[in-house]
């Protein structure tokens, strides 16, 4: 079982996903915004900060399973 912690020092807002609750990503190029949708249906807009942290998350974790 694997978590993310995303913390946004602007409003000190911290999320903790755990990844098998993600069920979709969303990724907008033009502002670099993320949207995560969880298993549940809950949709998760993420901040500028927030969507950094899942992103570089999200390709380390890739990069390691891809390697397996």
């Amino acid at each position: 079982m694997s978590f993310v912690l995303l913390k946004d020092t602007a409003t000190e807002l911290q999320l903790l996903v755990r990844n098998d609750h993600v069920s979709a990503v969303e990724i907008r190029k033009d502002d670099e915004s993320v949207t995560v949708y969880l298993a549940g249906g809950q949709t998760l807009h993420l901040s500028h900060e927030q969507s950094r942290q899942f992103v570089h998350h999200i390709k380390t974790n890739l990069h390691q399973v891809a390697h397996s």
